[in-house]
């Protein structure tokens, strides 16, 4: 970078510097857009797979939170309507105001976040969540993600080295 962001926050003298030392992302706000437009074009397949694993998880919480705190039945909100694309609700990708001040405070701490490497240095592009009904199930919900996204993960990791030992077993 050869110079510094602008101290405080204001979106136009923000795009103005990072187009002056970023040419390469000019027109930042145009660019930024078609990143998002991206973002929500390649969802469906990504978000039908996950809003398939926030509905099972939901619904083994549900009947944890029965046998745990006092029968619970519902409650849980899993966001699989706006996981649908194009027709998402704005806030489950982050809009182009919000990236740009992101970037602002990145780059104001010295990241240098340009479009070439912005999905590594900001990873709430896209924001998923489930709300649970009490703060008291709320991390047994969140335990039973992280497991079931590592089962996920494991079962995907043994059909992968599968695959490859047939391709092996071909050659």
């Amino acid at each position: 970078m050869s110079s510094s962001p602008p101290i405080s926050f204001d979106e136009r003298a923000y795009v103005a510097w990072h187009e002056n030392d970023f040419p390469a992302d000019a027109p930042l706000l145009d660019r930024l857009t078609e990143l998002r437009d991206q973002l929500i074009t390649d969802a469906p397949t990504h978000f039908e797979q996950l809003g398939q694993l926030l509905t099972q998880t939901a619904r083994f919480a549900r009947v944890e939170s029965k046998l745990r705190a006092k029968l619970l039945t519902s409650g849980y909100v899993v966001p699989t309507e706006e996981l649908k694309g194009p027709t998402s609700t704005p806030t489950t990708f982050k809009s182009v105001a919000s990236i740009v001040d992101k970037l602002w405070r990145k780059n104001r701490a010295g990241q240098n976040v340009t479009l070439s490497n912005i999905r590594a240095e900001i990873t709430d592009l896209v924001r998923v969540s489930v709300v649970a009904p009490t703060m008291e199930v709320a991390p047994k919900t969140a335990e039973e993600v992280d497991a079931e996204l590592a089962k996920s993960f494991e079962v995907k990791e043994e059909a992968g080295k599968k695959e490859e030992g047939k391709e092996g077993k071909k050659k």
